[in-house]
Protein backbone atom coordinates (compact mmCIF):
# COMPACT_ATOMS: atom_id res chain seq x y z
CA UNK A 1 0.00 0.00 0.00
CA UNK A 2 1.18 3.51 -0.70
CA UNK A 3 2.83 5.90 1.70
CA UNK A 4 0.10 7.97 0.86
CA UNK A 5 -2.83 5.77 0.98
CA UNK A 6 -1.66 4.57 4.48
CA UNK A 7 -1.26 8.13 6.05
CA UNK A 8 -5.02 8.88 4.33
CA UNK A 9 -6.17 6.11 6.42
CA UNK A 10 -5.16 6.49 9.21
CA UNK A 11 -6.31 10.25 9.31
CA UNK A 12 -9.85 8.98 8.38
CA UNK A 13 -9.23 6.45 11.19
CA UNK A 14 -8.48 8.95 13.59
CA UNK A 15 -11.61 11.23 12.79
CA UNK A 16 -13.53 8.46 12.09
CA UNK A 17 -16.54 10.29 14.31
CA UNK A 18 -18.59 10.53 11.16
CA UNK A 19 -20.00 6.94 11.03
CA UNK A 20 -22.79 4.86 9.89
CA UNK A 21 -24.01 4.73 13.27
CA UNK A 22 -23.93 8.72 13.56
CA UNK A 23 -26.41 9.33 10.88
CA UNK A 24 -28.49 6.45 11.84
CA UNK A 25 -28.64 4.45 8.37
CA UNK A 26 -26.88 1.70 7.65
CA UNK A 27 -24.03 0.64 5.07
CA UNK A 28 -26.54 -0.54 2.75
CA UNK A 29 -28.26 2.71 2.19
CA UNK A 30 -24.50 4.62 2.02
CA UNK A 31 -24.01 2.27 -0.91
CA UNK A 32 -26.44 3.26 -2.66
CA UNK A 33 -25.81 6.34 -2.45
CA UNK A 34 -21.94 5.98 -3.11
CA UNK A 35 -22.88 4.00 -5.86
CA UNK A 36 -24.72 7.52 -7.55
CA UNK A 37 -21.99 9.59 -6.58
CA UNK A 38 -22.65 10.93 -3.17
CA UNK A 39 -19.35 12.19 -1.89
CA UNK A 40 -20.12 12.13 1.81
CA UNK A 41 -22.11 8.74 1.13
CA UNK A 42 -18.62 7.74 -0.28
CA UNK A 43 -16.76 8.96 2.67
CA UNK A 44 -18.82 6.56 5.37
CA UNK A 45 -18.71 3.72 3.15
CA UNK A 46 -14.87 4.03 3.40
CA UNK A 47 -15.07 4.79 7.36
CA UNK A 48 -17.65 1.98 7.35
CA UNK A 49 -15.46 -0.87 5.70
CA UNK A 50 -12.51 1.01 7.70
CA UNK A 51 -13.70 0.44 11.24
CA UNK A 52 -16.29 -2.74 10.28
CA UNK A 53 -19.37 -0.78 11.46
CA UNK A 54 -21.94 -2.73 9.96
CA UNK A 55 -19.94 -5.15 7.48
CA UNK A 56 -16.15 -7.12 7.97
CA UNK A 57 -13.36 -4.50 7.96
CA UNK A 58 -11.78 -4.32 4.72
CA UNK A 59 -9.10 -1.68 4.45
CA UNK A 60 -8.82 -2.62 0.58
CA UNK A 61 -12.31 -1.35 -0.25
CA UNK A 62 -12.07 1.34 2.30
CA UNK A 63 -8.85 2.54 -0.20
CA UNK A 64 -11.54 2.47 -2.81
CA UNK A 65 -14.26 4.41 -1.75
CA UNK A 66 -11.50 7.30 0.45
CA UNK A 67 -10.14 7.53 -2.94
CA UNK A 68 -13.70 8.21 -4.98
CA UNK A 69 -14.98 10.44 -2.05
CA UNK A 70 -11.62 12.88 -2.40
Amino acid sequence: MSNFISKLLVLIFTIGLISTQAFGQDLSNFLKQAKAGDKLAQYNVCVAYLNGIDTTKNPKKAASWCKKSA
